[in-house]
Order: C-alpha cells, then structure tokens, then sequence
C-alpha cells in the first residue's frame, strides 16, 4: 500500500521475436516451384482421392496387379460417380483386352483410392486439354501403403513435369533436366 512503482510506457515498441519458420520440406517444394515456372511451366493441382480409372486404368495397370493389393494402396469406402469420356473409356477397355487378354471391368475402375502417384492429374489434364505445345507440372502427396521406418512414410511429395511439342527429342529432354538441375545447384548431370 505505501510502495511506489516507476510508471510504465505501455505505447513503447517491443522487441520482436521470429519464432516461426517454414518446414525445409516445404522450402524445397517451393524452390522447385519457382524452378520450374522460370522454365515456362504451368503449374495444375489435382484431388488427392483418385478412382481406379485414373490411377491405374488409363496407365494400363491391369486389374489384377500387384501394385492395385490393398497391401500397396489405401482404397477408400466410396465409389466414383465421375462420368469418363466414352471414347477414353472405350479405349482403356480395348488396350486391356488386347494386350493384357482380360475383359477390363468398368465397376473395378469406379473404385476411389488416395492416389498412388500425381500421374493421374497429368493425364487427367492432358484429357481435358489438348496441349499442342505445352510445359505443366505438378508437385503433390502421394500416399502408398507400405511399412513405416525411419526412412519411409505413408504418405511422399512427387515431382513431375511434361513438355508436348511436334519437334521434341530427346536432346531437348536432356537440356530441360540439365537446365533443371543446375538450377537446384546440381552442375554434373550424367546421361
């Protein structure tokens, strides 16, 4: 009661603290990103709940492979009501009977799955626009069901880029990764 405080400026700056810092994970997926808009490329994202159809089937995965086991991929309770473009659809049903000599079941396809790869947004989007010339990539999770260590996880980020063209080869294929990688730092690319 007779003690006497010093006043306190409650308006003074205080001093700051950066506590906060993005997850290096994160740090290299956005280096990447800025890599590979630099290099012209257009970024598309896709859902990570894919069917069948566009995970496996149109990548002409037969049915009955190993890599569709529960034990490889995590198969959600729901199925597709995504209606597929006939003509693709046609298409996928005719490679599997020709080449692989079973008849492909379109129930099968409808089947949802947290997608193994980001190949099904590439060709998804490729079904939906056809590039002439283009350059898209796509960085994305992608989940596979296998044992848990140190060194590996349920769930991994996949890099992938396509460049369409009518006068591609390989040499351009070679100065688009080497152009690539030296930009992350990597100067020796061996082919």
């Amino acid at each position: 009661k007779n003690e006497k405080f010093t006043e306190i400026d409650v308006t003074s700056p205080v001093r700051t603290y950066n506590m906060g810092r993005t997850h290096p994970l994160r740090d290299v997926i956005n280096e990447i990103r800025e890599i590979f808009i630099s290099m012209g490329f257009s970024e598309i994202e896709g859902s990570i709940i894919q069917s069948c159809f566009w995970n496996f089937d149109v990548l002409f995965t037969p049915q009955d492979h190993p890599a569709r086991d529960m034990q490889d991929t995590f198969y959600l309770s729901d199925f597709t009501d995504e209606e597929v473009d006939p003509i693709i659809s046609n298409k996928v049903s005719n490679f599997h009977k020709s080449e692989w000599n079973y008849d492909w079941n379109l129930e099968k396809s409808k089947k949802t799955v947290l997608r193994t790869h980001t190949t099904p947004v590439t060709i998804k989007y490729l079904s939906e626009n056809k590039l002439n010339n283009g350059r898209i990539f796509s960085i994305g999770r992608v989940f596979r069901n296998e044992k848990m260590t140190f060194k590996h996880l349920l769930e991994f980020h996949q890099i992938e880029g396509v460049v369409t063209g009518k006068s591609l080869s390989l040499r351009d294929l070679m100065g688009l990764q080497t152009l690539f990688y030296s930009k992350l730092g990597i100067r020796k690319v061996k082919f």
